[in-house]
């Protein structure tokens, strides 16, 4: 198989995985909304609902974010196909960069969205050790 073909194939695979991770998050951050929307009317404690809120807004973003990133992924798909099926050689450097530079956004967004689902769960712990004491 020719090598062109073959890095095109590895790029497709890298953004079906990346597409499959954030479609994965998104379907993840839907989960730790609706367990807000479930404590938030038990919260009485400003701080806690402060807490909420500020998760709430988090997720919201990561949402921007995961869509942000969907989307230049697609596009990025789009253009290769075009340039395979014109079979552009002059056109492999400048895909190798756009992956390059969607590879380092999506390890990016594997940090800060591993870092908030951290602050999340150790927010919810301690909302439950607290519901437990009462």
């Amino acid at each position: 198989m020719d090598v062109r073909v073959l890095a095109l194939e590895h790029l497709h695979n890298d953004h079906k995985l990346w597409m499959e991770e954030l479609e994965f998050a998104r379907d993840e951050i839907e989960i730790f909304e609706k367990e807000l929307g479930d404590i938030v009317g038990l919260l009485e404690d400003k701080e806690m609902l402060a807490r909420v809120e500020h998760f709430q807004n988090q997720f919201i973003r990561e949402k921007e974010v995961i869509d942000e990133l969907i989307h230049d992924i697609r596009e990025h798909e789009k253009e290769m196909a075009v340039h395979a099926k014109k079979g552009e050689d002059k056109d492999d450097a400048f895909h190798a960069k756009i992956h390059q530079l969607l590879s380092d956004r999506m390890l990016r967004f594997n940090e800060l969205y591993n870092d908030l689902k951290r602050s999340y769960r150790k927010f919810m712990l301690r909302w439950l050790q607290t519901e437990l004491q009462r």
